[in-house]
């Protein structure tokens, strides 16, 4: 099994270069895992910007489609799953960036018929300060459970 993790540009003007980033990460992706592959990370776009969409096969890139699962959105569908979230107090450092999106995802090739690459479960983790009001990140984390 494969494990692949990015970060994508950040600037809300950066959606082409972002495009093109999934493009080349996908690419990656398909020559180098033979089996079923999670990509993760911080993808700066919300799911229905198009270096999204592509990922779950909703919209083409340079004439090419993929498909990925979006654990979360499979395992919590309609809800919004901010990562990137005003509640957090360190994402008001970054106030020029608008506040409650998802940026953070888990996407797992296609289930097999077997069973693999099922996900079963996949949540926004992190959200709590620690005892001493520190948080670990200015987003959220992402965690799923996927049948292997």
């Amino acid at each position: 099994r494969w494990f692949f993790t990015t970060h994508l540009a950040y600037r809300l003007a950066d959606g082409a270069l972002r495009e093109r980033q999934v493009h080349a990460v996908d690419r990656f992706v398909r020559e180098t895992s033979p089996g079923t592959a999670a990509l993760t990370g911080d993808f700066n776009a919300v799911p229905d910007s198009d270096e999204m969409r592509y990922l779950v096969g909703l919209t083409s890139i340079d004439g090419e489609r993929t498909y990925y699962q979006d654990a979360f959105a499979l395992t919590h569908p309609g809800e919004q799953g901010w990562t990137w979230c005003s509640e957090n107090p360190y994402t008001a450092e970054l106030s020029t960036l608008p506040a409650d999106r998802r940026l953070d995802y888990i996407f797992v090739t296609p289930r097999r018929r077997d069973g693999v690459g099922k996900v079963t479960r996949c949540d926004i983790v992190c959200q709590e300060p620690d005892p001493d009001g520190m948080r670990c990140s200015d987003h959220y984390g992402v965690m799923a459970v996927v049948a292997l």
